[in-house]
């Protein structure tokens, strides 16, 4: 679905839907870099944060080089499930080579 917002977005996509949208087992939030330079992450993450149905404890990318949505759909032979693949690599990463610092909605809310 698209929208001009994540709100915007769920209603479109509830219109569509025989069940209604459930956010709470979300654990990774990806953001276009574009959309990320364009309307900033305090647009964004006020729709979140706001959500009671949202976990604020959702990792938070920013894609960068290509659309959020290729990004979330690349599959691995190991890892089926994408989110656990970026969630796993980033704390491999950050634990091995101290680069890609994992974080949360709610980290970047607080700063």
């Amino acid at each position: 679905m698209t929208g001009n917002n994540l709100t915007e977005m769920s209603r479109h996509a509830s219109a569509k839907m025989s069940r209604e949208i459930y956010y709470s087992h979300t654990n990774l939030v990806v953001v276009d870099e574009k959309l990320a330079k364009e309307e900033g992450l305090i647009k964004i993450l006020d729709v979140i944060d706001r959500d009671t149905d949202f976990r604020t404890t959702a990792t938070i990318i920013i894609s960068r080089g290509q659309k959020a949505k290729t990004f979330i759909r690349t599959l691995t032979p190991i890892d089926k499930i994408p989110s656990n693949k970026v969630n796993k690599t980033l704390q491999f990463t950050e634990e091995h080579l101290g680069e890609h610092m994992k974080t949360s909605v709610q980290d970047v809310i607080k700063c």
